[in-house]
């Protein structure tokens, strides 16, 4: 049991860094803007985890769309294995 929830913790910390990696720095500045900082600071945890979560989904849908795309010969189950290796090894 104290695996398993050492796995999940670890788990959503990684996601956790990779959120906030992905939204709080663009390409094209250092930091957030003011009005950005305000907006999540104004947000609940719910709302925090809820953009988490939706912003996880659209990304696993933009690759998935992309590797079918890529390979268009492919069965949907080796673009979902596909899928899960990539994810599973992604480096931010």
């Amino acid at each position: 049991m104290k695996i398993i929830h050492l796995v999940n913790t670890q788990f959503l910390a990684d996601i956790k860094r990779r959120f906030l990696s992905l939204i709080t720095f663009s390409h094209h500045m250092d930091h957030p803007s003011p009005m950005q900082t305000a907006a999540w600071r104004k947000m609940s945890p719910s709302e925090k985890y809820q953009m988490l979560a939706a912003t996880i989904v659209k990304a696993r849908e933009l690759k998935r769309a992309g590797l079918r795309h890529r390979f268009p010969q492919d069965s949907p189950e080796q673009i979902e294995s596909k899928l899960a290796h990539i994810w599973l090894h992604a480096r931010p």
